[in-house]
């Protein structure tokens, strides 16, 4: 979100230093950009919940989101 806000200030400082960026203009490329972060952003964050799997024995159920808890207790 932040990038995109910043997009015009980002493209006219790469064609101050030379180096333009013709995606910047473009819709289509900014769309799926935006996707791409979303996507990552929403995988690292179901990354992170499942990570407690990968060592159920050294997690306190409480720790736990809610959601996760009966699952975990009966590890």
């Amino acid at each position: 979100m932040r990038f995109y806000e910043l997009r015009d200030e980002v493209k006219q400082f790469m064609e101050m230093k030379g180096t333009p960026v013709k995606e910047l203009s473009d819709t289509k490329w900014l769309c799926d950009l935006a996707f791409m972060v979303d996507i990552t952003k929403d995988m690292k964050s179901k990354q992170q919940e499942l990570n407690i799997f990968a060592t159920p024995f050294n997690v306190e159920p409480v720790d736990v989101p809610d959601n996760l808890q009966h699952e975990i207790i009966q590890l």
